[in-house]
């Protein structure tokens, strides 16, 4: 079961698994408020990383990756993902 990643290129497909990854999110660092999806899709074809990436499972996607331009880097991965899933 690998895991890899699949660019963000602000697909309609990849701003929905976007969203949906936005909205199970327990902490946020860059909203108070969920924005609405349409605020979403702006900011996901205005791309302010220097790479983003969606972490995919089998077809699943379980989480996203970006660097930023100071190359410091952020990572999501679902809530009810375990260590150990990573791994396999």
């Amino acid at each position: 079961m690998d895991i890899f990643l699949e660019k963000v290129v602000a697909t309609s497909e990849q701003v929905k698994q976007l969203y949906s990854q936005l909205k199970r999110r327990i902490h946020n660092i860059s909203h108070n408020k969920l924005p609405s999806f349409d605020e979403h899709a702006k900011f996901v074809e205005d791309n302010p990383y220097r790479e983003w990436f969606i972490i995919k499972r089998e077809e699943i996607d379980i989480g996203s990756l970006y660097v930023q331009f100071d190359n410091s880097i952020g990572l999501y991965c679902i809530e009810d993902i375990s260590p150990s899933q990573l791994q396999e």
